[in-house]
């Protein structure tokens, strides 16, 4: 099955949403919830965003699944006590995300 891709227009948004979240995640202890560490999701995130500046574009489905409510992001958020900042992270996330 082939992977959907897209470039955001705004890459340097895309980047800086993007990394806020890695430096949340990395100064937060994992979630029992979440299908994924805390690891695995920074490291997802950055080969996002490598992936975007070498022209490959990112994995739309996979990127949705991590912020998606109950997805890996959320629950380490909830665990954390940044589940309100987790909703503003998301929301700046569907806004770079969807201008390609």
């Amino acid at each position: 099955m082939r992977k959907l891709r897209r470039i955001p227009k705004d890459i340097a948004s895309f980047r800086r949403c993007l990394n806020e979240v890695i430096a949340r995640i990395e100064t937060s202890d994992g979630s029992m919830w979440a299908n994924l560490s805390r690891e695995e999701v920074c490291v997802d995130l950055r080969s996002a965003i490598n992936d975007v500046e070498s022209g490959i574009g990112f994995d739309v489905k996979h990127l949705e699944m991590l912020f998606a409510p109950t997805g890996p992001i959320q629950d380490i958020s909830t665990d954390n006590g940044w589940g309100d900042e987790f909703l503003t992270c998301a929301s700046d996330y569907d806004r770079v995300s969807k201008d390609y």
